[in-house]
C-alpha cells in the first residue's frame, strides 16, 4: 500500500493596489472630529470650572447622564459642605450656574459626532479620550475584478506620454473621450479614475 503525497497549490497572494486618498470623505471625518474635540475641551472646561481638574474619570458614563454624573462628582468632593438632605443635582446646578439643557445639549452634540465618525470614532478608555481618525481608513484601492483593467489604463497613459513626449502630439481630448469613466484628469494629468476602479 503506497503513500501519495500531494502538494497544495501555490496561491499568489494579490497585494491591493492603491489609488489614493478619499480626500473629500477624509476631510469630512477631519472636520467632524476637530468638532467633536472642540466639545470636548468645552465640557472639560464645564468640569475644571465647576468641580476641579482631573474630576472625569469615566467618559461614557459623562457622556450617558452628564448632570447626574457631574453632581454625584461634585457631591463626593463637596457634598460635606451642605445639608445631607440636600438634593445632589438641584445642589451642583444652582451653584454651577448651568442648566440641563446646556449640559445634555453639548453631550449629545458629541455623541450625535462620534455616530457620524462611525469606524473613526474616538477612543474611549475611562477618563481619556482619544482620536479614532485614521488616513489608513479613507485609502482607496482597485477593486479585484478591475486588476486588470486598470493596468491595462496605466499602459494606454504611459503609451500616450511617449508618444506626446517624441511627437508632441496632445490626445487627452481623444483619450478622455475614448476611455471615460475609466480616466480623469487633475491638474491636466491624465490618471486611472479612483471613482471607476475602486472597491465597491
Amino acid at each position: 500500500m503506497g503513500v501519495t503525497k500531494t502538494r497544495a497549490k501555490a496561491t499568489k497572494e494579490v497585494k491591493d493596489i492603491n489609488l489614493g486618498l478619499d480626500e473629500v470623505a477624509y476631510n469630512y471625518a477631519l472636520r467632524l472630529d476637530t468638532s467633536l474635540f472642540q466639545d470636548i475641551a468645552v465640557l472639560n472646561n464645564i468640569v475644571t470650572e465647576t468641580i476641579g481638574e482631573n474630576v472625569i474619570d469615566d467618559y461614557q458614563d459623562l457622556l450617558n447622564d452628564p448632570v447626574q454624573y457631574l453632581s454625584n462628582k461634585y457631591w463626593n468632593i463637596y457634598g460635606d459642605k451642605f445639608p445631607s438632605n440636600s438634593n445632589k443635582v438641584q445642589t451642583y446646578i444652582r451653584i454651577s450656574g448651568l442648566t440641563h439643557q446646556r449640559l445634555t445639549g453639548l453631550t449629545d452634540s458629541i455623541k450625535d459626532t462620534i455616530s457620524k465618525l462611525r469606524n473613526n470614532a474616538p477612543i474611549i478608555e475611562g477618563g481619556t479620550i482619544t482620536s479614532g481618525l485614521s488616513e489608513d481608513n479613507f485609502r482607496v484601492v482597485v477593486h479585484k475584478d478591475k486588476t486588470e483593467l486598470y493596468k491595462l489604463i496605466l499602459k494606454v497613459l504611459s503609451n500616450h506620454k511617449a508618444i506626446k513626449d517624441i511627437h508632441q502630439i496632445p490626445m487627452e481630448f481623444q483619450l478622455l473621450r475614448q476611455y471615460s469613466p475609466m480616466i480623469s484628469t487633475r491638474g491636466g494629468i491624465l490618471k486611472p479614475s479612483k471613482t471607476f476602479f475602486s472597491k465597491s
